[in-house]
């Protein structure tokens, strides 16, 4: 999970990455304990409660992906 932090590894890559599904359940993880004073100074052109909104469904994305055994990708282009 470093490498997302310090945008190694898939970062460098171009096109569609495809991420350990243990990277992808830690993601899941950070996801979930997301609160407003997480997101407060990156809201730009909304509300807390929309990007709060829009982690929680990228976060459900994610978990239904793992859970039914499907690859999660990330694109760098």
């Amino acid at each position: 999970m470093v490498d997302w932090n310090t945008e190694q590894g898939w970062a460098a890559a171009r096109g569609r990455v495809l991420i350990a599904p243990d990277d992808a359940d830690d993601f899941v993880s950070a996801l979930a304990q997301l609160g407003p004073d997480d997101v407060a100074i990156h809201c730009a052109g909304g509300t807390v409660a929309e990007c709060l909104r829009c982690a929680m469904a990228i976060r459900e994305f994610i978990r239904s992906r793992l859970e039914r055994g499907r690859c999660v990708f990330i694109a760098n282009d």
